[in-house]
Parts: structure tokens; sequence; C-alpha cells
């Protein structure tokens, strides 16, 4: 499949999209993952409600949609069937389910979950979004960045734009033939959780481009200020 549009870009623009909508539910801007708690899902008198909402037939088939798209984008699609295990569910804002519909009426939360086909496996996370200010619209999903990224959406946005031009600094095919046109379809194709050495914590992430596969360190450390410095190499 011939990528037309940057990849990345178009991740950045899904991340502003759910920043967007932060302004009316509010989203923690700069904290790793772990300290996103479950918290809100906690609290409902219901539990069985909260869950048949939130691990809902529309879910799956959101997952499965956006797997496959991502497959086929980064040329491993597999025509077998998908398994999905979700192995992390992340709140970033409190989700609310209506006690008389069962419905989800407002929330931010993210799937991290594994995609298991032709005897591969990989990681993918997804944002679900339900906007408290358009109570009769659906629950809008996009796909987030792949692999065990511990980064909030603030630092995943603010770290790709620094590994785009880590990209461009590394790759050869890049450097030789700036004109080439893979040169403009940058792919993010994983990110992994490295380490922790506190208050520090590290992450390589891969990018696909031009038939390379270039990865990029990442070192988050707290500013003191309730964000984080990012330096890339």
């Amino acid at each position: 499949m011939s990528i037309q549009t940057d990849q990345i870009n178009k991740l950045l623009v899904s991340i502003a999209f759910l920043m967007m909508i932060s302004h009316s539910v509010a989203i923690p801007e700069a904290q790793a993952f772990d300290d996103i708690v479950l918290r809100d899902a906690k609290l409902l008198s219901q539990p069985s409600l909260m869950y048949d909402a939130i691990y809902s037939p529309d879910a799956y088939r959101s997952i499965e949609k956006y797997t496959k798209i991502t497959d086929e984008a980064y040329g491993i699609a597999c025509g077998k069937d998908y398994n999905f295990e979700i192995i992390r569910l992340l709140v970033a804002a409190p989700i609310v389910v209506s006690k008389e519909t069962g419905v989800i009426s407002e929330g931010i939360w993210f799937y991290r979950y594994r995609a298991q086909r032709c005897d591969q496996t990989k990681i993918y996370n997804i944002v679900a979004v339900k906007n408290p200010r358009k109570p009769s619209s659906e629950i809008i999903y996009r796909l987030f960045a792949p692999g065990t990224t511990e980064a909030s959406p603030r630092l995943v946005y603010d770290t790709l734009k620094l590994v785009h031009s880590n990209t461009q600094i590394k790759s050869k095919a890049i450097r030789e033939n700036k004109k080439n046109d893979c040169a403009t379809q940058m792919q993010l194709f994983d990110t992994q959780y490295i380490a922790e050495h506190s208050p520090e914590w590290k992450e390589k992430w891969e990018v696909k481009v031009c038939g390379e596969l270039i990865s990029s360190e990442i070192t988050y450390t707290p500013d003191g200020n309730g964000g984080h410095y990012i330096a890339v190499k």
C-alpha cells in the first residue's frame, strides 16, 4: 500500500484533536500513564455497568478497524483472523455512565491491547473520547501511539515532533535524496518503555521511512513544574 500522507502528521492531528476536546473534559497534560489511575471508574456504584460500557462490542469493532488499517499502512496486514487482548485500561478523564441506559455520557480513556495475527503480536493503543457538550454524539475512537510508551498525550505530541527531526537526520535515504517522496511518509512504528531511573525514564521509539527502521532514544525528566524535559538521540 502506498501511503500518500505523513502518518506522523496524522497522529499529531489526532492528538491535537484529543487536546482540543480536553478543554471541556480535563485531562492531565504531562504525566506518565502510571499516574493516571482508575479512581473514576472504581467510584461508580454499579461497576458492571461501567464494565459493559467500556468493553462494549462497539469498542472491539473500533479496535479491529484501526488495527487492520494500521497493519495495512505498515505493510504487515494479515488476511487471517485477529485476536485482541486488552491488557491495560487508562482513565484520563472521569467516565460517567447513565444508570438508566448504561451508556457512557462523558470521559476520556485509553485501551492498550495486543493484536495477535499470523503468528505475530503487536501492541497498539486507542483513545476513546465522549464529549459531554454533545450528549447525542457517539464515542469517538482514535489511534494513539503504538507500543508501550508511558508518555501522556501532551508528551507524545511534543516528542513526535522531535523524533521526526531526529529521524530526518539519521535516515541515510533522506540524507542522500531529500526529494524522495518516501521522505514525507514517516510512520511511527513502535514505542518501547525501557527503564526508569527515578525521577526520569527512558523509551525507544521506532519510525519507518524509505524502507528503513530508525530508532530514537527518548529520556523524560521532570522539570519541577509539572512538565517534562525531553531529550532525543
